[in-house]
């Protein structure tokens, strides 16, 4: 279950759930907060990749290592 900013929880099927992106700017306590959720769930079984988005510095743009094509983790 997740609590948008509207405050509404939205229940997902856990299967569907195959990654998390981690906001660049996102404090590092939350990131802890959201990285120990995804070790908790692949102690189940749940395979959840976590990338990490990360300001270019050549262009105006955010980039998401792993998911925008440029082969690194």
């Amino acid at each position: 279950t997740l609590q948008p900013a509207n405050h509404r929880y939205v229940t997902l099927n856990p299967d569907m759930l195959t990654g998390v992106i981690l906001g660049w700017k996102m404090a590092p306590r939350d990131k802890a907060r959201i990285r120990k959720w995804v070790e908790k769930r692949a102690s189940n079984g749940s395979r959840i990749e976590v990338y990490e988005a990360r300001p270019n510095s050549q262009q105006y743009q955010i980039d998401v290592p792993g998911l925008d094509g440029d082969g690194k983790p």
